[in-house]
């Protein structure tokens, strides 16, 4: 869901927390326009975490996709963090990541 507000609705929220998302889902249809969206919003001014835990490969695939989409973007003002738990799995990742996320975004303000 924090992808959907993310890229459809990025007025919503300055700083993003996104973790184990479910790009696959809808045919990967994010994934597939994220790399058009994040080059022609090179106006967007956001801090974004993606984590997820030891999941399925296909899951993986498509964070790296997700992640990589913003950076190709170069777009300064994304200030972006990638940091896999691969000690935690779907049910066990959310507090340690949304901790990790916050003491990453508390350094940078």
């Amino acid at each position: 869901m924090a992808t959907e507000f993310l890229m459809n609705r990025p007025e919503m929220f300055d700083d993003y927390v996104i973790v184990s998302p479910s790009l696959w889902w809808n045919k990967q249809k994010l994934v597939k326009t994220a790399d058009e969206y994040f080059k022609t919003h090179q106006e967007l001014e956001k801090r974004v975490y993606v984590s997820l835990g030891k999941e399925h490969k296909t899951m993986h695939e498509v964070a790296d996709k997700l992640v990589d989409a913003m950076r190709a973007s170069e777009n300064a003002k994304l200030e972006i963090w990638y940091q896999p738990i691969l000690t935690e799995d779907h049910a066990t990742i959310l507090h340690k990541a949304v901790y990790q996320a916050m003491e990453a975004m508390h350094h940078t303000k």
